[in-house]
């Protein structure tokens, strides 16, 4: 069926409704007025009780986000990388706020309703002029699966408070992130210490030309693993920083 269909004709206007050619206005701090914006596309979020009769109806900006190749970024994948790659972006892992629609009928533009930029619009209330209203601006709706995801894409959107990055982690969680850290420390240091011993060995090698080889590979090994080091610490460091926070020691001493 997909994530998106044509409605009938008849249907009156209900949630999940994409609409088209609507304009929305935008103030700011700055501006005394009101500025007039247009989206090509945008979905109707009111519930249907709402939708159907009420003169204003609450809709979410429809839009492609940056980048437009979030699907290409996997260098030749599998079809089962594909797969969940695309319905990581349907579910909106990581990115509450996007609520993915695909493309919209007779285009290949992928989009999103962006649920951190909801408007107010006016809609006749009356009727032939609703109906005529819809029929002008309806452009398809969501498929009756993709209407349910909506309601707990709004819900993860806007009744989640979120977490501080490290301070919610259990003592028992907070050290297993540590000690996995301080594993990867040592396997970097370990390879330092290989790589050592790989550069006094090319120096004590009697044919210059084939230490000189040598030794400029072990500098580029030296620096990719000075480098992997470097991020290993930068990202153990607020595991780090709170466990001292909580129990004043340091946990990789």
């Amino acid at each position: 069926m997909g994530l998106i269909v044509q409605p009938l004709v008849e249907e009156p206007l209900r949630q999940g409704d994409i609409l088209e050619n609507v304009l929305l206005y935008e103030t700011a701090a700055e501006r005394d007025e009101a500025v007039p914006i247009l989206f090509d596309h945008v979905l109707v979020l009111s519930r249907n009780c709402n939708a159907v009769r009420e003169q204003t109806v609450i809709v979410a900006a429809i839009d492609q986000v940056t980048p437009p190749d979030f699907l290409a970024r996997l260098d030749n994948p599998s079809l089962d990388q594909l797969r969940q790659r695309i319905a990581t972006v349907r579910d909106g892992d990581g990115n509450p706020d996007r609520f993915y629609l695909g493309p919209l009928p007779g285009s290949e533009r992928r989009v999103f309703a962006l649920l951190d930029r909801i408007y107010a619009i006016q809609v006749p209330e009356k009727e032939p002029a609703r109906q005529e209203w819809v029929r002008v601006h309806r452009r398809a709706t969501l498929s009756n699966d993709h209407r349910r995801h909506l309601h707990v894409s709004l819900l993860l959107a806007f009744g989640r408070e979120g977490f501080d990055d490290f301070a919610w982690w259990p003592d028992a969680d907070l050290k297993l992130m540590i000690n996995v850290g301080k594993k990867a420390l040592a396997k970097t240091s370990g390879l330092e210490a290989d790589i050592e011993r790989e550069r006094q060995a090319a120096i004590a090698e009697p044919n210059e030309k084939k230490s000189e080889g040598q030794l400029k590979d072990n500098a580029h090994k030296a620096q990719n693993v000075a480098s992997e080091k470097e991020k290993t610490k930068k990202a153990l460091a607020p595991y780090v920083a709170e466990w001292k926070r909580r129990h004043n020691e340091d946990p990789l001493a």
